[in-house]
């Protein structure tokens, strides 16, 4: 669990997604949509199947409490909108006669193939989690090299065709420069350590809902009705209980859509766990790619027991560093940040102005220590943190002459936008697009 994190944004070249382009569609305007086609863009089509799978990566990489603060019908019309322009964008670049080798692609599908094996403690862990997904590494090269070849015929499109109509002037830059001088300056960074514990359901809590579930389950496979002792379970927990739920893939939050993707109609899920609770799911059929489920999600609900025993815990951390123990030795036998903590618990260099704006506790606490000074026990929603303070960096106004690329490339990139959304308009005009609900 990461508690206090790095607040540097990375980016990459890839994303995963599964739009795959597929079928000519010229005669599709004079019939019925069939069943799995959400969009046909001139002689291309998208189909459910796709626009599923691409919200859900989406919504993963939003993460859990972004991911459930949304309307996710609303969501997917936009990433359906978003696939639309992209597919108009590619058609575009094919008709540009813009191409891109198997050697071009083949450096970032290496970078991100070797990122995603990383991510697993073994070879076999990783083999195990592709046939989570009923995949291969195969089918995971095929799919990105296909993700890869599309971005990468937007990109050179944009260079070949967008960007020689961008200019920024010098009085653009120097404007910018005078309005945005505090911005622009390098900010203070500080390296930190932490110890952080977490406010969470103890073993024992979660162990007790788990079992409650798991009877529940087995009573429904012994023929009870999984409805009526869902709801009552539900009732009596404080939990959520849904007697007809349906959607389409990539509908449903992730840990519902994973409960049901592998039933068949009749078929109680095992209990399935998420970053909140754990879940039970009946599936009642499927119609068009649409699922129909029964569900009971019951939350962890963290008490005043669990959060004195984080208390507690965090305290004995801190009475062991003032008895002279290593800060490193400390943190890796009691944060609950597991990346963290097997670096000793260092998080790493942070801008102090983003740790304000997200844990303002904690960066009023680090603003009174000298490097090599350690904070008392600080308390936030999520948990305790104990941090301390390595390096300090003091920021500093930039130069005009120091800044001027950098201005020069943001303002290259805000009117790339704008050209990218006209052109894109005009693409549109001239492109027969049809959506199905």
């Amino acid at each position: 669990m990461k508690l206090l994190k790095r607040l540097t944004a990375t980016s990459s070249l890839v994303r995963f997604s599964g739009c795959i382009l597929c079928m000519a569609a010229g005669a599709w305007a004079a019939r019925r949509p069939l069943d799995g086609i959400v969009a046909v863009v001139n002689d291309d089509v998208i189909l459910a199947s796709e626009l599923g799978e691409e919200v859900s990566v989406r919504l993963y990489q939003l993460g859990p409490s972004a991911s459930k603060a949304r309307d996710v019908r609303a969501y997917t019309a936009e990433v359906l909108t978003s696939m639309i322009d992209s597919l108009l964008l590619i058609q575009d670049a094919d008709d540009h006669d813009i191409v891109v080798s198997k050697e071009d692609i083949k450096p970032y599908l290496d970078e991100e193939l070797a990122r995603i094996r990383g991510a697993f403690a073994s070879r076999e862990e990783y083999q195990a989690a592709l046939a989570q997904y009923g995949m291969t590494e195969k089918d995971l090269v095929v799919r990105y090299r296909k993700n890869l070849r599309d971005q990468l015929k937007i990109r050179r499109l944009t260079d070949q065709v967008l960007s020689p109509r961008v200019e920024v002037t010098e009085e653009e830059i120097r404007a910018y420069y005078d309005t945005h001088r505090a911005v622009l300056a390098e900010p203070t960074l500080v390296t930190l350590r932490e110890i952080a514990v977490a406010k969470e359901a103890s073993a024992e809590s979660k162990a007790r809902v788990r079992r409650k579930l798991e009877d529940l389950r087995n009573a429904a496979l012994a023929g009870g009705d999984f409805a009526a002792l869902a709801e009552a379970l539900a009732a009596e927990e404080g939990g959520d209980f849904g007697s007809s739920f349906k959607f389409l893939p990539g509908e449903a939050v992730p840990e519902l859509g994973r409960a049901a993707a592998k039933l068949r109609p009749g078929d109680v899920s095992p209990v399935t766990p998420g970053p909140n609770g754990y879940w039970l799911v009946r599936l009642l059929g499927i119609e068009n790619d649409r699922r129909e489920v029964q569900f009971v999600h019951l939350e962890l609900r963290v008490t005043e027991a669990d959060i004195e025993a984080a208390r507690a815990k965090a305290k004995e951390a801190l009475a062991a560093l003032a008895r002279g123990e290593l800060f490193a030795d400390v943190a890796a036998e009691f944060s609950e940040n597991e990346e963290t903590a097997a670096r000793g618990g260092l998080v790493g260099e942070v801008d102090i102005n983003e740790i304000e704006a997200e844990m303002p506790g904690i960066a009023g606490a680090i603003e009174r220590l000298s490097p090599g000074e350690v904070t008392p026990v600080v308390e936030r929603p999520e948990g305790f943190f104990i941090v301390k303070l390595e390096e300090r960096r003091e920021g500093r106004e930039v130069s005009y002459e120091e800044a001027r690329e950098r201005i020069k490339r943001l303002l290259q990139t805000q009117k790339l936008a704008l050209e990218q959304k006209k052109y894109l308009q005009g693409l549109k005009e001239k492109s027969y697009v049809k959506t199905f609900e």
